[in-house]
């Protein structure tokens, strides 16, 4: 080997520092992506963004025809949202919501759910928690 001790030194030290400049680079990246994020979310509901996404612009709200992708707040949470309960599934929550609570029909409808909430509960379906609040899915369209 070449160098000796010290050339390894050197080459161990200079990797070292590539990987921690790339993994600081991927958190500040990141840490961006975040906070231009919670701007958008804090201008779309009418508030300021206190100079995170804002700086130099006095518009309290994002331009026309920028889609936030997410769900939008309704006026009247009340009627728009479910509680999770201890116990509950989707299953159980749609059920419930039906008129007409037969098998077909649940596992028909019950996916909806899932779409609907989809930031709330993440992947997995069967993964709810109590106190989380759920949108209702739109209905589904009456067949003549």
């Amino acid at each position: 080997m070449s160098g000796g001790p010290e050339a390894a030194i050197v080459v161990a030290a200079t990797w070292v520092a590539a990987a921690t400049a790339g993994y600081l680079t991927c958190l500040f990246v990141r840490a961006q992506r975040a906070a231009s994020a919670v701007a958008l979310a804090v201008v779309a509901l009418g508030g300021t963004a206190g100079g995170v996404a804002s700086a130099g612009s006095t518009h309290p709200r994002p331009p026309k025809g920028l889609s936030l992708d997410w769900a939008t707040i309704r006026h009247d949470r009340s009627q728009d949202a479910v509680i999770v309960r201890p116990g509950d599934s989707l299953w159980a929550i749609t059920a419930r919501e039906l008129r007409d609570p037969s098998t077909p029909l649940v596992a028909a409808r019950w996916p909806g759910w899932w779409r609907a909430n989809r930031v709330v509960i993440g992947a997995d379906p069967n993964l709810i928690h109590p106190g989380q609040r759920l949108r209702r899915p739109e209905p589904l369209p009456r067949r003549h």
